[in-house]
């Protein structure tokens, strides 16, 4: 019998420039990984400053060749990249994601800020990294988050709404 992969879950985390989004995806990867969940990264590149496929690089030559797809393999990794079709539009975003990721229990995405995705928000009081956040399980875009919701940003509160995530306990679409 066969079994098909289930879908992940997609979650953004979102904020302003400088506000700890990389700092708190580190801290979420590693009680993650701690507790056996399996765990996927990725980050919006709005503005194509993709360092992997600049030009010049082999893998721009080949895509400026007609390749749709290529592969990079290395000592770190791989990395495929597919031209066949436009990025991530708003409709398909999640499913676009959960695609790539099906191996994963959990898709962590960075910014995402114009996709209807489940949402950690994180919203600064003054200078420097944000210390309010804003859970949303209900898929909206940044700019649909309702900041007078934001409650003290800890670890542990963003470990507990991942968790109920992932349990299905709230009414959330898959990829």
């Amino acid at each position: 019998m066969t079994t098909t992969p289930t879908s992940p879950v997609v979650l953004a985390i979102s904020g302003p420039k400088d506000s700890g989004k990389t700092h708190l995806i580190e801290g979420l990867i590693r009680v993650l990984r701690d507790r056996g969940v399996r765990v996927a990264v990725v980050k919006h590149d709005a503005h194509a400053h993709m360092k992997i496929d600049h030009e010049g690089k082999d893998s721009w030559r080949y895509a400026e060749a007609g390749a749709e797809r290529v592969g990079l393999v290395g000592p770190l990794g791989r990395v495929t990249i597919d031209r066949s079709r436009p990025f991530l539009q708003d409709h398909d975003a999640d499913a676009a994601l959960g695609e790539l990721f099906q191996d994963v229990q959990l898709v962590l995405a960075e910014g995402f800020k114009d996709h209807a995705l489940p949402r950690i928000k994180l919203i600064r009081t003054g200078e420097g990294p944000a210390t309010r956040v804003v859970f949303e399980a209900t898929p909206v875009r940044d700019d649909e988050v309702n900041a007078t919701a934001a409650e003290d940003l800890s670890l542990e509160r963003c470990m507990e709404f991942i968790h109920r995530l992932l349990l299905g306990e709230q009414s959330l679409p898959r990829a």
